[in-house]
C-alpha cells in the first residue's frame, strides 16, 4: 500500500470520526471548555455549509520554505472574519439599533446577520424562515444554527460564492450567491487550482463538497459582496425611505482609484506566499501564488480585545494565534498604509510646519465602518523638552483626542483644516454621519448622509468625478492640497522659544473613535454592559501609522 494512500485513508477515517461525533450546537459551558483548553474549531456539516473544523484536518500543519506557519486554520481562527459574531462591539451595536427602532427589528437583524453570520443567515433564508440573531436567535447557544453562526465568515461560505452577479449592485450588501438547489454531497466549492480525481474523492468524503477550479475568488468583486454596504434610511414618519445610506464603501473607493488596475483586495489583505508551498496534508503538487488566509485589516483594537478577554468570549483561538494576527495587523498598518513628509521653517516668531500625508492604501484612509478615524499629532518641544505646541494629543484612559469638538460633545465635530494656528485645532480624517436634519449621529438607522468626509484619498482617486456614495464632503472638497494620494496641512505656530526646536509628527489611527464607544455608556443591555466592561479595562489606544521627527537649530 502506498504511503500517500495510507495517509489519505487515515485522514478520511479521522475526519469521519470527527464529523460524525460533532454536536449540532455547543452549550455555553462546552464553548468555555473549548476556549480554555484545546480551543478546537467545531466540526459540523449541515445541508448547505460545513464549519471550519471539517476543513482543518487536511489544511493544517502547512509551512513555507522559511518555516512560517501557513495553515489555513491557524491564520483564520483569530481573524475578525472568524470572530464576526463574537465581536462584542458588533453585538452591542445590533442591540442598540434594535432598542432604538424596535418596530424595525426584523430588518435590523437581517441586515446585521447577512454578512456577520452568513451560514445561519443563508440556511434560514433557504428554509423560508425569518432570520433571527439576538435573544432566541442564532447567537443563542441553544439555537440549532448557533454553531454555524458562531463560525463567522467561514471556509464554505467564501468558497461557495458564485460569480454570476459580481460587480453588480445586486451583489452588494450581502448579495452573495450560494447554490440552493444542489443536494448535500454534490455541492461545489471553488478554488484556484486544478483538482485530481483522488483529491476530489478525498475532499468529498471529508467535507461533503466537490472542489472545482475557478479564478473568481481572487477578484476584489468577491470582497465587494459585503464590503459595499448600504443601510436603510428611515424617513420622518418612521418608514423606510427609497434611499439607502452608504455605510461603508471600500470596494467602491478602490474601484475609483488607480489601484483598480494594479492590485486587488487580496493582494494586501491575503498576500501571496513566496515560492511554492503545499496547500494540504494529503499530498499533491506544491502550488505557487498561494494566498495567506490572514485577513489582516485595520481593527487592531478588537483583535486585542478578543485576545485579552478570549475566555469570556469563548473564542476558538489561542493567545499565540491572536498575537500573530495583531502583529500582522500592525505590520499592514505601519508599513503599507501611509507615510509623512515634514518641512519646517522659522519665520520671525512663527514656526511654519508643513505636513504632507501620503495614503498608500487602495481605498480611503481610514475606510469601512465609520467609527474609524486617523489624525495628525504634532508636538513641538524646545531644547529642554518643554512643550511649545501640541495639536492632536490624546487621553490614554479613554482614547479621546484633546481639542476635538466631537469628543467633547457628540453633536459637534472638528472641521477639515488647510491651516492650523491653534492647539485646539486638530486635523482629523474621518466620516461623520448626519441624520435627516443634518444633526450628527452615531446610530446607523438615524444616518441619512455624511456631513463630513475628508478621509484620505487613494492615488488616482478624482474627487471631482467621484459618485455621491464615495464623495468628499465638507471643506476638503475645496482644498486644493487635498486630493489623489493624500493631503498637505500647514501649521503656523507662534513661539518665542530660542535655540533648537524638535518637531515630532505622528499619524494616529483608531478603529473605534471615542464617541462610537462612549455611546454605550449608561446603557443597561447585556451587550452594552459587556462592551463597556471590556473598554474600561482596555481603552481604544491609537496605532501609530507613521512617525517622523525634525530638529531645527
Amino acid at each position: 500500500m502506498s504511503t500517500f494512500f495510507t495517509r489519505s485513508l487515515v485522514i478520511i477515517l479521522s475526519i469521519f470520526i470527527l464529523t460524525a461525533c460533532a454536536a449540532p450546537a455547543a452549550t455555553p459551558e462546552a464553548a468555555q471548555v473549548i476556549s480554555e483548553n484545546a480551543r478546537a474549531l467545531p466540526a459540523q456539516r449541515g445541508d448547505h455549509f460545513a464549519t471550519a473544523g471539517t476543513c482543518t484536518a487536511c489544511h493544517t500543519s502547512l509551512k513555507d520554505a522559511a518555516g512560517n506557519d501557513l495553515s489555513y486554520d491557524t491564520l483564520w481562527r483569530s481573524s475578525m472574519m472568524a470572530n464576526a459574531l463574537r465581536d462584542p462591539y458588533y453585538r452591542a451595536t445590533v442591540r442598540q439599533e434594535i432598542e432604538a427602532k424596535p418596530e424595525h427589528r426584523a430588518v435590523i437583524e437581517e441586515k446585521c446577520a447577512v454578512c456577520h453570520v452568513p451560514m445561519s443567515f443563508t440556511t434560514q433564508t433557504f428554509a423560508g424562515e425569518t432570520v433571527t440573531l439576538l435573544d432566541d436567535g442564532a447567537a443563542n447557544p441553544d439555537h440549532p444554527l448557533h454553531t454555524l453562526a458562531d463560525d463567522g465568515i467561514s471556509c464554505t461560505v467564501c468558497h461557495q460564492i458564485q460569480a454570476e452577479n459580481f460587480g453588480l449592485p445586486e451583489s452588494f450588501t450581502g448579495g452573495y450567491l450560494i447554490d440552493s438547489e444542489t443536494p448535500t454531497g454534490e455541492r461545489m466549492v471553488y478554488g484556484p487550482y486544478p483538482t485530481a480525481d483522488t483529491t476530489i474523492n478525498l475532499m468529498k468524503a471529508a467535507t461533503g463538497f466537490v472542489p472545482q477550479q475557478s479564478d473568481h475568488l481572487a477578484s476584489s468583486d468577491t470582497c465587494a459582496v459585503c464590503h459595499v454596504l448600504y443601510t436603510p434610511i428611515i424617513d420622518a414618519e418612521g418608514n423606510f425611505s427609497d434611499q439607502m445610506f452608504p455605510e461603508q464603501m471600500p470596494y467602491m473607493e478602490w474601484r475609483h482609484s488607480g489601484f483598480a488596475e494594479t492590485r486587488s483586495c487580496q493582494d494586501c489583505h491575503m498576500p501571496e506566499v513566496d515560492g511554492t508551498v503545499m496547500i494540504a496534508t494529503t499530498g499533491g503538487e506544491a502550488r505557487t501564488g498561494v494566498n495567506r488566509h490572514t485577513f489582516a485589516g485595520g481593527n487592531a483594537y478588537m483583535v486585542d480585545l478578543l485576545r485579552t478577554f478570549g475566555n469570556d468570549l469563548a473564542v476558538h483561538a489561542k493567545e499565540e494565534h491572536f498575537q500573530q494576527t495583531i502583529d500582522l495587523t500592525h505590520k499592514l498598518l505601519q508599513e503599507s498604509t501611509a507615510t509623512l513628509e515634514i518641512d519646517t521653517a522659522r519665520e520671525g516668531e512663527t514656526l511654519a510646519v508643513t505636513v504632507t500625508v501620503n495614503n498608500l492604501a487602495g481605498h480611503k484612509l481610514p475606510s469601512a465602518f465609520p467609527s474609524r478615524r486617523a489624525w495628525l499629532h504634532v508636538l513641538v518641544q524646545d531644547a529642554a523638552g518643554v512643550t511649545a505646541f501640541e495639536s492632536g494629543g490624546w487621553a490614554p484612559e479613554s482614547g479621546a483626542i484633546f481639542g476635538n469638538d466631537h469628543d467633547v460633545e457628540e453633536a459637534l465635530y472638528e472641521p477639515h483644516y488647510e491651516t492650523i494656528t491653534d492647539d485646539e485645532q486638530v486635523q482629523i480624517y474621518e466620516a461623520i454621519m448626519g441624520d435627516l436634519n443634518g444633526a450628527v449621529t452615531t446610530t446607523l438607522l438615524d444616518a441619512a448622509a455624511y456631513v463630513k468626509d475628508n478621509r484620505l484619498l487613494p492615488l488616482g482617486f478624482d474627487k471631482a468625478t467621484a459618485e455621491t456614495d464615495i464623495a468628499v464632503v465638507g471643506a476638503a472638497l475645496d482644498d486644493a492640497n487635498f486630493g489623489s494620494g493624500g493631503d498637505t496641512v500647514r501649521y503656523e505656530i507662534a513661539t518665542s522659544a530660542e535655540g533648537a526646536l524638535t518637531v515630532t509628527v505622528e499619524l494616529l489611527y483608531q478603529s473605534i473613535g471615542f464617541q462610537w464607544g462612549e455611546k454605550f455608556a449608561g446603557q443597561e443591555t447585556a451587550e452594552a454592559m459587556a462592551f463597556n466592561g471590556y473598554r474600561a479595562e482596555l481603552p481604544s489606544a491609537p496605532v501609530i501609522l507613521y512617525q517622523d521627527t525634525v530638529t531645527l537649530e
